[in-house]
């Protein structure tokens, strides 16, 4: 699906707009789970191969960050953010 196809525009815009809109307000992550699902179809539709990739680099940068929350000394910091760049740049080979 490209940005300025028809099924794009009239379509799949207007739900994931007003969808984000109705969840937005509850302040709870049902928006960002919705906006995930919706980015995965989004990219599932043009090229679905694609998404076991996508899902593993997803994951790999979710704990990371949560790793990054949980240490509070800045070396640790900086090695969990290069071992997270390094992993997701290898995944791309």
């Amino acid at each position: 699906m490209l940005f300025s196809s028809l099924v794009f525009l009239w379509i799949f815009l207007p739900v994931v707009f007003i969808g984000t809109r109705l969840l937005a307000p509850k302040r709870g992550q049902w928006a960002n789970t919705f906006l995930l699902i919706a980015s995965l179809i989004f990219y599932a539709w043009g090229e679905p191969k694609y998404i076991v990739l996508m899902l593993l680099s997803i994951t790999i940068n979710y704990v990371s960050g949560i790793a990054l929350e949980s240490v509070s000394v800045n070396k640790a910091k900086q090695l969990i953010v290069a071992a997270c760049v390094l992993i997701t740049l290898l995944l791309q080979l």
